[in-house]
């Protein structure tokens, strides 16, 4: 009787035991390899020029409504970070910010320091202000002064290159085969520029920001010679951690744009284009005939905008090249090619790339600058 008592009252410690065993074995078995569920870092790079508290132009913004803008960045997440901080962080993509932002200031109205400066400070930003020194004064009501500039500098924001005096840097390269004129006067601008900004505020300035953002592989080639080792064009899209750091992607404000709109644009998937015709940032002399592969996903619309030429593409032949031959006219200068539509998830996606349109006969030889108001 003792025998069976004891073999009974062992039984609750066995099962214990037992029981416990498949928790010990699966804690110690090794753990699956995590999945991967985020999103590939992008970075959307914006551009503002006037904030003034009454617009006259659409690239104008009220304080009230920049403040709108820095909100939403805030909302969604976005870290601001300079343009200096973006070529570096291309360098150690490791140390991106998850979310990061470029916000840029163009062409040194007065309005960057007296409220957009005021306002970067209050939210914590990073920015970056693109200044041509001919704007430049020692004093003055509606441009930026040298003191104001090394001001902003010293508080941490970066001040580079937006040439010399602002003009349309492209140009004819084949009405007489001799461009010795054109060159030094685009290295005047360029070089110039980097040359005055680097003496009268003590800092090494290597980005640039095309004027208008009209560009080609000519101009491109003096500012690199120039020695500067970021540019940025206004073609619209976001930039990868893989982003050609001479060809960035910069969009262009403007007060049309609900926040809806500017969400949906930081927010865009990048497309993988593959530029058949005209090549990115070429010298065309003929009206061109658009030709791209897309590398993404299949998108059940795709949407092409040449200047004022806008429609929706049929389906691509079958080596999966879209084209566009309806180009009929086309007044001589910088053209960008903008690709947009959406997959079968309803994700946006948007890419661009652009040329300099030349006929024969038109020379840009012209510096057009452009005049700052208050």
């Amino acid at each position: 009787m003792k025998k069976i008592t004891a073999t009974i009252w062992l039984i609750p410690i066995i099962l214990v035991i037992i029981s416990a065993l498949p928790t010990f074995i699966i804690a110690k078995a090794p753990a699956s390899p995590p999945v991967l569920t985020s999103e590939p870092i992008m970075i959307p790079v914006l551009t503002y020029h006037r904030i003034i508290p009454r617009t006259t132009s659409i690239y104008d913004f009220t304080p009230e409504m920049l403040e709108k803008h820095f909100k939403l960045f805030q909302s969604l997440g976005y870290q601001p970070i300079s343009a200096i901080q973006f070529l570096a962080y291309l360098r150690q993509p490791e140390l991106m910010p998850k979310k990061p932002i470029v916000l840029t200031f163009d062409d040194g109205n007065k309005s960057h320091y007296t409220r957009v400066f005021p306002l970067l400070k209050k939210y914590g930003f990073q920015a970056t202000f693109f200044v041509y020194p001919r704007a430049i004064k020692d004093e003055s009501h509606f441009c930026l002064t040298w003191a104001e500039l090394k001001e902003m500098a010293n508080a941490g924001f970066d001040i580079e290159s937006h040439s010399m005096s602002h003009p349309f840097l492209t140009h004819s390269q084949i009405s007489n085969g001799d461009n010795t004129a054109y060159l030094k006067w685009l290295n005047d601008e360029l070089l110039g520029s980097k040359t005055l900004l680097e003496d009268k505020l003590a800092k090494k300035i290597t980005l640039l920001a095309y004027p208008y953002g009209w560009f080609d592989t000519t101009v491109e080639s003096v500012a690199v010679q120039a020695g500067y080792r970021g540019l940025f064009t206004v073609n619209w899209g976001q930039n990868s951690l893989t982003e050609n750091p001479l060809r960035i992607k910069r969009r262009v404000m403007d007060n049309t744009m609900s926040l809806s709109d500017i969400q949906r644009y930081i927010s865009a998937r990048p497309l993988a284009l593959e530029i058949i015709s005209p090549v990115d940032a070429g010298i065309v002399t003929s009206l061109p005939v658009i030709q791209f592969r897309l590398n993404n996903p299949a998108l059940h619309s795709v949407t092409i905008s040449v200047r004022s030429y806008k429609t929706v593409l049929n389906k691509p032949d079958t080596q999966g090249v879209y084209t566009f031959d309806k180009i009929t006219k086309l007044k001589p200068g910088f053209c960008m090619v903008i690709i947009r539509g959406y997959d079968d998830r309803n994700n946006y996606y948007m890419g661009s790339w652009g040329f300099n349109y030349q006929t024969p006969t038109s020379i840009q030889t012209k510096s057009v600058s452009k005049t700052l108001r208050k």
